[in-house]
């Protein structure tokens, strides 16, 4: 009969659906998405650009914004170099700090950019559209195999 499902070929379409991504495909959909905030993120003015020049290797906050790809396990990860040692001054531009003198006294508030979170609000329909696309187009690919 011609409406009749072949249930060995359902079985093998099941398995290969239920084994998931594999690490390549993931690392090529969060490294699109990565690439989509990372665009985003210095599109503009959001982290402070600067001319000067450093001594000694030192970058600029903005030059050590990177993508970290990890291919072991597929995942991309946005943010400061270890090795330019930003990652903390990053944190005080986007949060804020409450200024103290040497006697510890507390002053004031500086208030943070949120350069972070605004990147996140304004990138995420970005984001989850190269996501969804994806997937979608993984599982297609598994779908048609």
């Amino acid at each position: 009969m011609a409406n009749e499902l072949n249930s060995e070929s359902l079985d093998n379409l099941m398995a290969s659906l239920e084994t998931g991504l594999s690490t390549t495909e993931r690392l090529k959909i969060n490294t699109k998405a990565a690439a989509a905030f990372k665009t985003v993120m210095l599109s503009d003015d959001r982290i402070p650009k600067s001319a000067h020049v450093y001594g000694g290797g030192t970058v600029h906050l903005r030059s050590a914004f990177i993508m970290h790809i990890n291919a072991l396990n597929g995942t991309v990860e946005d943010g400061f170099s270890k090795e330019s040692k930003k990652a903390y001054i990053g944190r005080f531009l986007n949060d804020g700090w409450t200024v103290k003198d040497r006697n510890k006294q507390t002053h004031s508030h500086v208030e943070g950019l949120h350069f972070w979170e605004l990147t996140r609000l304004e990138s995420k329909s970005t984001v989850q559209k190269i996501m969804i696309n994806g997937v979608k187009n993984a599982i297609d690919k598994k779908v048609k195999k």
